[in-house]
């Protein structure tokens, strides 16, 4: 994907051009790890997380053409979670560890994508070369408004720019 290709996101309200969106999909209710994602969708979630260390890589190597990225960032969504059954109160706690776990399950899966294309992601980001977020945001940012139970939300997603963000 060419870096002029941006596509767009939102991040707590605000709406980002990034240069690369992937989702993780497929979650089941409480769902943390991408090794429990759906069999049959699996592999292709993988792959998406290949995808993006790979274009993470190629945007330093001049031969591809690509601006440099610089900033990732992993956002875990979870959907509506009830403390007793559809009629309690909802359990925001859980909302936001179920999030962020999902978002720190991704980030570990990519690092281990950039390891294995020998990438140097750590020294990167230490040296401030890439920003990097790992963040839940529980179910605020739901795909699919609704009060009842909603596994399009269960997502992670991951965003790549080759421009710098504003700080929030």
């Amino acid at each position: 994907m060419s870096s002029l290709a941006r596509v767009t996101t939102s991040f707590r309200g605000r709406v980002l051009f990034a240069d690369r969106v992937e989702t993780i999909t497929g979650y089941g209710d409480h769902a943390k790890k991408v090794t429990d994602l759906f069999v049959g969708i699996l592999p292709i979630m993988l792959a998406k997380i290949f995808a993006i260390a790979t274009h993470v890589q190629r945007s330093f190597d001049p031969a591809f053409g690509l601006r440099p990225i610089v900033e990732i960032r992993v956002i875990g969504h979870s959907d509506r979670v009830w403390q007793k059954g559809a009629f309690g109160a909802r359990d925001l706690a859980d909302e936001e560890k179920t999030s962020q776990d999902r978002a720190d399950d991704v980030w570990r899966m990519l690092r281990t994508n950039f390891v294995t294309l020998s990438f140097p992601i750590d020294i990167f980001i230490r040296d401030g070369v890439i920003d990097l977020t790992v963040t839940g945001v529980g179910a605020r940012e739901p795909l699919v408004v609704s009060k009842n139970v909603a596994p399009e939300n269960r997502r992670v997603e991951i965003a790549i720019f080759s421009t710098r963000g504003i700080p929030i």
